[in-house]
C-alpha cells in the first residue's frame, strides 16, 4: 500500500493470511517500509496488522497497523 501525504509518500509490503468465519473476513499480518519520498525517504520500519471485513468483505472495512518507524 502506498500512503500519499503533503510532505511525500510511504510505501509499505504487507502479509496477511485470511481466515473466512461464514459472516466477515478476517486477516492478522506484518507490514515492513519499502519505500519513502519527501520526508519519509529515510524512513524504515515494521509491525503487525489485524483486519475485519463484515459480509464477506462487501461491507465494512475496518484494518489496525502498529509497529515502530526508525531514520536511518
Amino acid at each position: 500500500m502506498t500512503l500519499r501525504g503533503k510532505r511525500g509518500t510511504l510505501t509499505l509490503r504487507e502479509r496477511s493470511e485470511w481466515i473466512p468465519t461464514g459472516d466477515a473476513l478476517v486477516a492478522t499480518g506484518t507490514w515492513k517500509v519499502v519505500r519513502g519520498t519527501g520526508a519519509y525517504a529515510n524512513v524504515s520500519g515494521h509491525g503487525r496488522s489485524a483486519h475485519v471485513g463484515h459480509d464477506q468483505g462487501n461491507g465494512a472495512w475496518f484494518a489496525r497497523h502498529e509497529g515502530v518507524l526508525s531514520l536511518h
